[in-house]
C-alpha cells in the first residue's frame, strides 16, 4: 500500500431513512432520518452510533406520545 496517496473518500448524499410503525393495518411515520454516507469500496454509514440512537430515541419518544 503506498501510503504518499491519500485514501479517496467520496460523500454519498441524498439518502434518508423513513422510520415507521407498523401495526396490523396501519403504518405511521415516526421519523425522516438523514444518513451519512461515504463512499470507499462501498456505501458506508459514517455515524452508525449516532443513527442507532437517533432510532431509539425516535421510537422512545413516539411510545410516549411525544412529537
Amino acid at each position: 500500500m503506498n501510503s504518499s496517496k491519500p485514501e479517496l473518500v467520496t460523500p454519498i448524499e441524498g439518502y434518508d431513512l423513513i422510520l415507521t410503525r407498523r401495526k396490523p393495518d396501519k403504518y405511521s411515520q415516526v421519523k425522516i432520518i438523514r444518513l451519512s454516507l461515504n463512499k470507499v469500496g462501498g456505501a458506508h454509514i459514517t455515524n452508525p452510533e449516532d443513527l442507532i440512537t437517533q432510532i431509539e430515541d425516535a421510537v422512545f419518544l413516539h411510545e410516549e406520545g411525544v412529537k
